[in-house]
């Protein structure tokens, strides 16, 4: 899923029209939600040069679903602390923030 999902996203990115179409008419376009597929298929040149949000959230969710499954990694996310997830840490100021 991820593979195709990437493959959509770099066809898009490059404009190639051809290569998107071609990988919307396989049935794995059929599980896309509609939101994303009405991005992908939008045609005007204005929301070509969008960026497609909807898709680059379900490729989060997805590659969130499958680090879950994998038992490596289950309960990483959840257990690490809040800085190490690339938030700031509760105890650091905000002008330890702006300085660095």
């Amino acid at each position: 899923m991820l593979a195709y999902l990437d493959a959509l996203l770099a066809a898009r990115a490059t404009g190639r029209e051809d290569e998107l179409q071609r990988l919307l008419m396989q049935p794995m376009a059929g599980i896309l939600p509609h939101d994303v597929l009405m991005e992908l298929r939008s045609g005007t040149p204005a929301a070509r040069r969008r960026v497609p949000l909807n898709m680059l959230q379900l490729r989060h969710r997805v590659v969130q679903l499958v680090a879950d499954r994998d038992p490596a990694n289950r309960g990483a996310r959840r257990s690490a602390p809040v800085a190490q997830r690339g938030r700031p840490s509760p105890t650091r100021s905000k002008a330890t923030l702006i300085s660095g």
